[in-house]
């Protein structure tokens, strides 16, 4: 074993510590000690300053592969390829303590920062949770498809990473050993997501494929196939009706989900791109990649204006003020706002050095946010038509953005696999959430502003929960969102 200088890269010793291969080393707390484990089924202790053997620890029946000491550096924990885990007294050198439950051997242990738990990670593809307290088992973790190599916890206590031969690494919570993702797993890219105004379904498309999950169960509770990919859904304000473009690369489809009767919306002359209902429900209003956008009455189906202005298609659309005004987002880089009696353009704005996909007006409807090609998410004052915000952080094209139900937060989920939470009034990013391994194409808040909704070209459809602890008065403040999640699964099913 070797010794280093951090600060200059110099070896400071090196050790003759074992008799074979040195498997894991780990520092005490007060870094004053380190031990290490070795294939020779020995942990030996040593002393950092004098570089001399305190103890050896003898007990394993095989190589002992990890080791891990407590936060108050009085216990140390090792796992091996016995298939046990042991706890020992710093102090003494002695088992305390032997853990059995794993079937294969055991590449990894960590306690908690708090020290209240210890997880063990085997290549058995279970990950356990032992209290410190009794040293009893807590809870078994299974998701990985293979062994496990890898687990550590968040300075919190509350989340745990692991990592395995699969060529994954997972977040779980750690008081209900739920991961984060994936949620669903359709067998295509999932293009866009839509909780119902109640939050009890949660609505996915992928490819041609429009489902309706049960949020609470997971259980699918109506789908149908259309004839052509679906970009978007929208779900009505009554969440009696569903709006999917995708039936064919120019139509509309106004889905009753209950009598599951489908009312056809035919018009644009290339595929729909973005929809959006107006707060009455009495209005929809679609854009295409033909530069139109049109509205609708939905009671008829009957085409109420068409409004031309965009040198490009249009990738979303979304109404404010009661209803009376539209904006519009493009790839010629525009937002543009209409008023919708009038069926005029009344404002244009010159908004990103490239295409727009995704623009969100603040439930206030003071405020809008666009996501862009050139990676940044901006906030415009409606009122004065002035930037007053952008939004830096991710590395990859915004693909969807959308407001809490309070306002102070946005969400945007991008290309670069991560979804941001950022404070609106601060106009600061408040924290990234990882567990997509593609571009995440829709986000969703839902209408308690608790749960949050992502998906994307991964397939996957991932439901994130606001941690139990966060203020209830303000469930979105992002220093307190956890990656929990519901158990269902969303996809996967027919139509």
């Amino acid at each position: 074993m070797k010794l280093w200088d951090v600060a200059t890269g110099r070896e400071i010793k090196s050790i003759r510590a074992h008799t074979k291969w040195v498997w894991s080393v780990a520092f005490s707390p007060d870094g004053k000690k380190f031990a290490s484990a070795s294939e020779d089924r020995t942990i030996k202790l040593w002393s950092v300053k004098l570089g001399w053997e305190i103890a050896t620890f003898k007990g394993h029946g095989a190589s002992v592969y990890s080791i891990a000491f407590s936060p108050d550096g009085s216990r140390l924990a090792s796992g091996g390829n016995d298939h046990t885990v042991m706890i020992w007294d710093v102090a003494t050198a002695k088992p305390l303590v032997t853990l059995h439950g794993h079937e294969l051997e055991i590449y990894s242990v960590a306690f908690s920062p708090d020290g209240k738990r210890l997880a063990t990670g085997s290549l058995d593809r279970q990950v356990k949770l032992w209290s410190t307290a009794t040293w009893e088992e807590i809870a078994t973790i299974k998701g990985h498809g293979e062994g496990i190599w890898a687990v550590a916890f968040s300075p919190d206590s509350k989340t745990l990473i692991t990592g395995g031969e699969d060529d994954t690494a997972k977040l779980w919570d750690v008081n209900r050993g739920l991961e984060p993702g994936p949620v669903g797993q359709h067998q295509a890219e999932v293009g866009s997501i839509a909780f119902s105004p109640d939050g009890k379904r949660l609505a996915t498309a992928s490819d041609r494929l429009v489902e309706i999950w049960d949020v609470g169960s997971g259980e699918q509770l109506a789908g149908f196939k259309g004839a052509a990919t679906v970009r978007h859904l929208a779900f009505s304000p009554d969440g009696k009706t569903l709006a999917v473009p995708g039936m064919g690369p120019d139509i509309i489809t106004l889905w009753d989900i209950g009598a599951d009767r489908k009312l056809i919306l035919r018009g644009h002359s290339d595929g729909v791109l973005a929809l959006a209902w107006s707060p009455d429900g009495k209005t929809l209003a679609s854009g295409s990649r033909d530069w139109k956008v049109k509205l609708w009455d939905v009671a008829t189906g009957r085409e109420i204006a068409t409004l031309r202005g965009h040198t490009m298609g249009i990738k979303s659309v979304a109404f404010f003020d009661g209803g009376r005004k539209l904006a519009t987002g493009s790839d010629d880089n525009t937002v543009r706002l209409w008023d919708v009696g009038a069926g005029r353009e009344i404002a244009l704005l010159n908004a990103h050095g490239g295409g727009i996909y995704s623009i969100a007006i603040s439930p206030d409807d003071k405020t809008l946010a666009s996501g862009s090609v050139d990676r940044t998410v901006k906030l415009w004052d409606i009122r004065t038509l002035r930037e007053i915000g952008a939004l830096e952080g991710h590395s990859g094209v915004v693909r969807s953005v959308a407001f809490s139900p309070d306002g102070r937060r946005l969400v945007s989920g991008s290309e670069d696999h991560t979804v941001k939470i950022w404070d609106v009034d601060g106009r600061r990013e408040l924290t990234t959430l990882y567990g997509h391994t593609d571009s995440v194409y829709g986000v969703a808040f839902s209408p308690d502003g608790k749960s949050l909704a992502t998906g994307g070209k991964d397939r996957g459809v991932k439901l994130w929960r606001a941690a139990a602890e966060a203020n209830q008065s303000n469930p979105t403040d992002g220093s307190r969102w956890m990656v929990k999640v519901q158990p269902p699964t969303f996809g996967g099913g027919g139509g």
